[in-house]
């Protein structure tokens, strides 16, 4: 059976000092203080609609901030905003939209 090595810098590394960015659930993830403290530059990757993480991080340390998705653009914005228009049951996801749009 072959056994892979991977280099030291992917090792797993506890942390006690974790602090929440983003929403609950998917949108948000816990990071070190430290590694927070330490970044110069964050990447995000697949974002969707939701950059609660990406807008948290802006908050707290003043850095260049990439991100990017894809499966996401103008157009899909727009249509999710035209269907919640004759949701007159749900006012709040139009609202929603809007507020991702603008975003």
């Amino acid at each position: 059976m072959l056994h892979a090595t991977l280099p030291s810098f992917l090792t797993y590394n506890t942390a006690d000092d974790l602090t929440r960015l983003g929403r609950d659930h998917d949108g948000g993830y816990l990071i070190s203080s430290a590694d927070l403290a330490a970044s110069d530059t964050l990447i995000g990757l697949g974002i969707n609609d939701d950059w609660s993480f990406e807008r948290d991080f802006a908050h707290r340390k003043n850095i260049p901030i990439y991100a990017y998705d894809a499966s996401v653009n103008q157009t899909y914005f727009v249509q999710q905003i035209l269907k919640a228009i004759p949701r007159f049951d749900k006012p709040q996801k139009l609202f929603y939209w809007l507020k991702v749009w603008r975003d």
